[in-house]
């Protein structure tokens, strides 16, 4: 028993220490393993091995950098999801780290359980490639494949994502954060969910949710944001899309309910500053959505129980419905009511060119639109109505229509849509373009909304005053679908006068009428083809004070579009049209298509200027906004013109234009070029210049180049301007070199002398124009071998050489320095500023001077073109000239003071001589003549009145320039000296007194001269005491014919130049003095008696006691009303008496001229008699 007992022991310590070894070997192999574990997780072969497994399980890459454990926890870095071959991205997916901790206790249970799961630095990057997939599409199908037996439930007790980020086809949402608590697969537990984030623009974004998933799920979701950039998603809309997102910012509140398998929606949306792009320019809008909706699962059915968006005021919607059997037929009922809206809020959806001329006011109601359908068959019954009330229209400042209205009535029957309603004007109080519209019309559409047909039978229309009757009418089955037809007969063109009065212009129709015809037909807007007329018959009218007549004008047109080219060609003609009297007229050929208006054979007429074109062909211009901005092409062509006028013609005229005209930002700009040709510039048949125009347009300035040949020279300019610039401020320069002046003989009048007939000129001109200024800039002309020619071409001066310097300041031109030189020595300098030079009321004042100059040197610079007798002039002294011009409007007048001194002048074949010249010279010259002419005194005093008349000439006062003589010859006529006192103004020289010393008397007096046109003069004389013995002693052949001291007055005057137009008066007679008696000598009379007279009475000198003689002088003649020398006795009786026939009697001045001249010649000498001078006196015995 004990020895059993004893084995039983032995055995049972034997187990113990075998189980005891058991369980050391055991931990130690366990140890072992844990330690080779450790181990391993520190060589690559464990990453590796963690790599193939999780992609042999994912069917994708997979590498996994580190795997370490940390107690309880595994560690996994560096994982990372390629993408399939095919997509820019090579990492699908990536995470920094990702750490799992086992839930002990769950698995003790037999539970799938982990205690923590948390990720950090997630990055998903989503993608498309070319054929669309996206880069996790397998891995998706991979994880969603339906299992053949259900999984177990997995529990995540605590979830967490750190550091997310998530990149969508560019689109990326950075710094995202998710935590999960005590998640079940299949619902056994209450799980809570918060979502945390920033957008890309940093605002923060949260979810947050709760429920349990399972058979009867229940679950509340709440969504907060309160700021969103929306600029994100710009890159999801594609092509060219209509919203632009970069400045939107949005906002958001969502929360959604599931209890008792009714799901009920609230949201809340807003967004701001997002843009609707618009030709022209882009609109920000802001708006709001309310939603509210409840789906049934149980009944499956679904209801909108209140929606409404707004969009900024532009409109207002609200919505209500309801849908049944949503899972499968989807039957719906919508019912849409708009709010009322202004019409002028839908303005802003307008182009931007548009919005800054365009109007609208008025009001659009509705009682509300309801739809009803289903999936299957769509929409299958509708009713709605629109009405427009108080429609106002103004476009650029023009009321184009108010007191529009509009009726529409909408139904969707089984067929069709019907679409009935009426457009026309009510209770219209302003004058508007449109003064009445009425319109009924009735549409049909398909079941698409496709057109089917639409009639407007009856379209009435006032337009501006003229009434218009048309029609419209579409069927789709018709071979021409739609007609467009509009008719205006035998309007009286007065209707128009109150359109004109709006337009505020000064244009008034008087009588006349107008019939005008179109009518349209085709299959669209893009393709249709018609004809137009328009016929004026004897209109007339008025233009701010001007009037015109037209007898007749049409155009006739034929227009078609196809391909959505628009084409078209037709003529216009006006005919014997009229402007205050000046007849024009106009004629010309039009073809467009493809964008283009070309005009052939082109003829205006105006008087006597005609226009004439061969071709102008012209771009329409047509926006483009390719580039970003709002361009219109510029583009046209020109070719074969030429414009005559007179003597005047431009002919070879061609040109080009081609540009871009953009605005943009209010700032308009102009880019291209432009060239214009000018072949010639006629004027009387003489080609004058011929130029190319070249323009350089970069946006806001544009350049000018001119180049081309004038007047034999060169022509060369250039201009730079700021084309959009309200100054309009421009630079330019101007060249004209080597200029052949002769050739301006043909373009002035020929009855002009004296001509330039030859010499070269050149002018510079620069400066800069602005609007408000004008013309700032300097001229400057200068001229060389300048030569002057009469009207019998000779030449009268040559070697004239000139020289301008001025200055202009907007309508002024300031002469800084003026010198004419000529060759043989005088020089000219002038100076001065003209005003308003582009105006008839220009005014100016310049002044002239010429420096001491010799009296010879002024004779030989312009000897040609003195008279014959000048020509053989010689001179000795000088000259020094200064005066001033003064400029009113067509008014001139020319003051100045010819200073001389130590001047003579001799012409010997005239037998004159002047010497002893001192003096000033006043002259004035007055262009037109307009002034009062001067009176002279008839001094028709008799003997008795002229001692005091003459005492009276002694008192005249002496003012004005002195000029003293010393004596003036006349063949053997001689005076003394001579003292004149000169005044000159508006256009008059007067002289007084006139003072001569002549033969020991003197003559005494006073006169004139006028010069304008042809040079008027008058002078009145009172002889006193002139000795008749000295003047006879001075003509050698009258030497002692007779003595005695003559009195007496002389008065010329000559209006009309020339000898023969002198007119004049003389009363001449005689008397004893100082020691001079009254003798007339036998020589004398028997000179007069023609015979040799002998006897006692005739053996001395006789005396006389009588002489006189009046006559008058007219057309070159002097006639004698008395001559009488006679003598009375101391009985009474006439012993000598010597007279002539009284008007019978005369002599020729120029004849008697002649005989001065020539009687120094003649003398008593050589025993022989000299004939008597050759008169017409009769002599009476």
């Amino acid at each position: 028993m004990n020895e059993r007992s004893s084995k039983i022991e032995s055995a049972s310590h034997t187990w113990k220490r075998l189980a005891s070894t058991s369980l050391v070997v055991v931990v130690l192999f366990s140890f072992f393993l844990f330690i080779l574990f450790r181990i391993l997780l520190l060589t690559p072969v464990a990453t590796e091995y963690m790599s193939h497994a999780l992609s042999r399980y994912c069917e994708h890459k997979v590498t996994v950098a580190e795997l370490t454990v940390v107690g309880q926890t595994i560690y996994l870095s560096g994982i990372g999801i390629e993408s399939p071959p095919g997509f820019k991205n090579r990492k699908m997916l990536s995470a920094r780290r990702i750490s799992l901790t086992h839930d002990i206790i769950g698995l003790v249970r037999g539970k799938r359980s982990l205690s923590r799961l948390e990720i950090v630095g997630l990055s998903v990057i989503a993608e498309k490639n070319d054929l669309g997939s996206w880069n996790f599409s397998s891995l998706l199908r991979r994880f969603t494949k339906k299992k053949e037996k259900p999984s177990a439930e997995i529990t995540i007790r605590h979830f967490s994502l750190q550091d997310t980020s998530l990149q969508m086809n560019g689109h990326k949402i950075e710094n995202l954060g998710l935590t999960l608590a005590d998640f079940s697969t299949k619902g056994t537990t209450d799980s809570k969910l918060e979502l945390s984030g920033k957008d890309a623009a940093g605002n923060p974004l949260r979810l947050t949710a709760a429920g349990r998933l399972g058979n009867n799920p229940a679950f509340s979701v709440t969504a907060d944001a309160p700021a969103i950039a929306l600029a994100p998603f710009q890159k999801l809309l594609r092509g060219k899309p209509l919203l632009q997102l970069e400045k939107a910012q949005g906002k958001l509140a969502f929360s959604a309910e599931l209890r008792n398998r009714l799901l009920t929606i609230r949201t809340a949306a807003a967004f701001t500053q997002l843009s609707i792009t618009l030709p022209g320019g882009s609109l920000p809008i802001n708006g709001h959505l309310d939603f509210d909706a409840r789906y049934n699962l149980l009944h499956d059915s679904a209801e909108l129980t209140g929606a409404h968006i707004t969009v900024d005021t532009l409109m207002s919607v609200k919505a209500s419905g309801s849908m049944q059997r949503v899972s499968k037929d989807c039957d719906f009922t919508l019912q849409l009511t708009p709010d009322k809206t202004d019409l002028g809020s839908l303005v802003a959806l307008l182009p931007e060119p548009s919005r800054r001329v365009l109007s609208v006011s008025g009001e659009m109601s509705s009682r509300g639109f309801r739809v009803t359908g289903n999936r299957s068959k769509g929409i299958t019954a509708a009713t709605g109505d629109l009405s427009l009330r108080k429609v106002a229209l103004v476009q650029a400042k023009q009321l184009i229509v108010a007191g529009g209205a509009a009726d529409f009535s909408l139904l969707k029957t089984a067929s069709n849509w019907q679409l009935d309603g009426r457009i026309f004007t009510e209770n219209q109080k302003d004058a508007a373009l449109i003064e009445s519209l009425s319109s009924p019309f009735t549409a049909r559409f398909s079941p698409r909304f496709e057109p089917a047909r639409v009639s407007a039978p009856t379209i009435k229309v006032v337009f501006a005053g003229i009434p218009l009757t048309g029609s419209f009418q579409y069927r789709d089955t018709a071979p021409v679908p739609s007609t467009l037809s509009f008719a205006a007969s035998d309007v009286p063109l007065t209707a128009l006068n109150g359109f004109l009065t709006k337009k505020q212009t000064k244009t008034r129709l008087t009588s006349g009428k107008f019939t005008a015809r179109a009518k349209l037909s085709g299959s669209s807007l893009q393709k249709f083809a018609g004809k137009a007329t328009l016929d004026l018959i004897s209109a007339t009218g008025t233009s701010s004070k001007n009037r015109i007549s037209i007898r007749k004008a049409a155009i006739n047109a034929t227009i078609q579009k196809s391909n959505r080219i628009l084409s078209g060609n037709g003529s216009l003609e006006a005919i014997d049209g009229n402007l205050d009297g000046t007849p024009f007229g106009a004629k010309t050929g039009f073809i467009l298509g493809n964008r283009e208006v070309t005009l052939v054979n082109t003829l205006i007429t105006f008087a006597a200027t005609r226009i004439q074109a061969k071709k102008i062909t012209g771009k329409l211009p047509k926006r483009d906004l390719g580039l970003g901005k709002d361009q219109i092409p510029l583009i046209a062509d020109l070719t074969g013109a030429e414009v005559r006028s007179g003597d005047l013609a431009a002919t070879g005229i061609s040109g080009r234009l081609n540009a871009r005209y953009a605005a943009a930002d209010h700032e308009p700009s102009l880019v291209g070029t432009s060239d214009l040709s000018l072949a010639s510039l006629i004027f009387r048949n003489h080609t004058l210049a011929s130029a190319t125009v070249h323009l350089t347009a970069d946006g806001t300035n544009a350049l000018a180049d001119i180049r081309g040949n004038s007047l034999g020279g060169t022509l060369s300019a250039q201009a730079n301007t700021a084309i959009f610039s309200k100054t309009r401020e421009t630079s330019f320069s101007a060249s004209l070199l080597k200029q052949k002046l002769e050739r301006l003989d043909d373009l002035l009048p020929r009855k002009l002398t004296p001509r330039i007939s030859s010499g070269t000129a050149d002018i510079q001109l620069s400066g800069n124009y602005t609007q408000k200024s004008g013309i700032e800039g300097k001229l400057a002309i200068s001229g060389q071998d300048i030569s002057l020619k009469g009207s019998s071409e000779k030449t009268l001066t040559a070697g004239i050489a000139a020289s301008f310097k001025a200055t202009l300041r907007g309508q002024s031109l300031a002469l800084k320095e003026g010198i004419i030189n000529h060759a043989q020595g005088p020089s000219l300098r002038i100076g001065g500023t003209l005003e308003r030079l582009a105006s008839v009321d220009r005014s100016g004042d310049l002044s002239f001077s010429m420096p001491s100059t010799t009296l010879n040197s002024l004779l030989d610079a312009f000897a040609n073109a003195l008279p014959r007798n000048l020509q053989e002039a010689s001179c000795e002294g000088s000259c020094t000239l200064a005066g001033s011009v003064e400029l009113r409007g067509a008014n001139t007048r020319i003051n100045g003071n010819l200073s001389l001194e130590k001047a003579s002048l001799e012409l010997p074949s005239q037998k004159i001589s002047v010497s002893g010249i001192e003096g000033s010279l006043p002259f004035s010259l007055a262009v037109p003549w307009q002034e009062t002419k001067p009176e002279l005194s008839s001094l028709s005093f008799s003997r008795e009145t002229y001692s005091k008349q003459l005492e009276n000439h002694k008192k005249i006062t002496r003012s004005g320039n002195h000029i003293s003589i010393g004596t003036i010859r006349f063949g053997a006529l001689e005076t003394g000296t001579v003292s004149l006192f000169v005044t000159a103004s508006r256009g008059i020289m007067r002289v007084s007194p006139i003072e001569v010393n002549l033969y020991e008397g003197r003559l005494l007096g006073s006169g004139y001269l006028l010069l304008k046109g042809t040079p008027e003069y008058g002078a009145n004389i009172i002889l006193s005491d002139v000795s008749l013995k000295q003047f006879c002693e001075s003509f050698p052949s009258i030497k002692g014919y007779i003595t005695g001291r003559i009195d007496g007055i002389l008065s010329v005057k000559n209006e009309q130049g020339g000898l023969n137009e002198l007119t004049g008066y003389v009363n001449l007679w005689t008397r004893s003095g100082k020691g001079e008696e009254m003798l007339v000598s036998k020589e004398f009379l028997q000179k007069l008696a023609g015979k040799k007279l002998k006897g006692f009475f005739f053996q001395n000198d006789r005396p006389y006691d009588n002489g006189e003689i009046i006559a008058y002088l007219h057309h070159n003649y002097l006639t004698f009303e008395k001559l009488d020398i006679s003598h009375t006795n101391f009985l009474g009786m006439k012993d000598l008496s010597v007279s002539v026939a009284p008007v019978q009697n005369r002599i020729a001045l120029d004849h008697l001229l002649e005989s001065i001249r020539d009687a120094a010649a003649r003398g008593k000498g050589g025993g022989q008699e000299t004939p008597p001078v050759q008169t017409d006196l009769k002599w009476l015995e």
